[in-house]
């Protein structure tokens, strides 16, 4: 596979894009970036519309700069829309939750558009493309692959459906025939589980590192951060989402984590942010409490508003949604 300095390459972050272009390949290289996973991505807006819908999100979770990340994503969606002054397009993504919201995203997008003989190619691989070599990435170009217009087609209802203001849609794709998107039924079903779940009021990353820091005793906050990467199938969160999680289950009376000496959790972390488990936490594992977390609930999961009020749980045994609204 042959690349020209009139190719465009879409990829997940600025790691991999440096990778890329490092690894000597031809094309402009752009950083989609955006942590769909997180926050509002209500239906039926525009690129535009809903770049500063996102923007104003991440702004206000003190992750960037407003103006900054608008740059950023106007930089990239006009890059997007201009695909057409390049001789091809080429999209480098992984098979965790993160990247796949990227994919159905920009797929959804370019259904919009005359596609007639457009070469559109993927590359989406099981490897993290942040940590590989110059050579592994050289090597990944062996896996390139045309995108066909049912990978299009299926992104597009996937797409659709994320932004719906209910999640059963998206549950429902479960049983769809996604298999031009090999990796996107994993993402529906992590997806589901970052619902609070029914039995624990917890998010299944919260599950993972209540485990992690019961098992430990106690543990400092890299510690937390490295074994919850290492339990994660199909690693997805970054540290900076992470500490969010982690921050709700230090919070007052129903607290079912402690920092040792009564410590603040500070983001970047340290290692003398030693975490154990409170006695509601304790409680909560054995199965005799519910966390009451979402009693301030307001929070959002692609079109989704989840309220105290109005909620939307995940029975991960069972493998069903259940609404409750009062």
């Amino acid at each position: 596979m042959s690349f020209t300095a009139k190719t465009l390459h879409i990829t997940n972050g600025d790691i991999a894009a440096n990778l890329i272009q490092d690894a000597g390949i031809e094309g402009a290289i752009i950083p989609w970036r955006d942590v769909l996973h997180e926050g509002p991505v209500p239906f039926g807006m525009s690129l535009e519309e809903l770049s500063k819908v996102r923007a104003e999100y991440i702004a206000s979770r003190g992750w960037e700069n407003k103006a900054e990340v608008l740059s950023s994503f106007h930089e990239r969606d006009q890059a997007l829309e201009n695909f057409k002054d390049h001789d091809q397009l080429v999209l480098w993504f992984e098979h965790d939750l993160y990247d796949q919201l990227q994919i159905i995203q920009i797929l959804a997008y370019l259904a919009t558009r005359d596609l007639h003989k457009y070469p559109i190619k993927m590359i989406c691989t099981e490897a993290y493309l942040g940590m590989q070599s110059i050579d592994g990435i050289k090597a990944l170009v062996n896996e390139i692959q045309p995108v066909s217009y049912e990978m299009i087609t299926i992104a597009t209802t996937a797409w659709q459906v994320f932004t719906l203001n209910s999640p059963k849609e998206w549950f429902n794709l479960l049983e769809a025939n996604t298999d031009c998107l090999p990796f996107l039924k994993g993402a529906v079903k992590r997806l589901l589980q970052e619902y609070p779940d029914s039995k624990t009021g917890l998010t299944q990353t919260q599950k993972e590192v209540l485990q992690i820091v019961n098992q430990e005793g106690s543990i400092n906050a890299h510690q937390v951060f490295n074994s919850y990467q290492q339990q994660e199938e199909r690693r997805f969160m970054g540290d900076v989402v992470f500490w969010g999680y982690v921050s709700q289950m230090l919070d007052g009376e129903n607290a079912v984590l402690k920092l040792q000496d009564d410590k603040t959790l500070r983001v970047p972390v340290s290692d003398d942010q030693v975490f154990s488990v409170t006695e509601k936490g304790k409680a909560l594992i054995n199965g005799e409490y519910h966390w009451p977390g979402q009693k301030e609930l307001d929070r959002w999961i692609g079109g989704v508003h989840l309220k105290a009020n109005d909620c939307w749980f995940w029975d991960n045994e069972n493998e069903v949604l259940i609404h409750h609204s009062v």
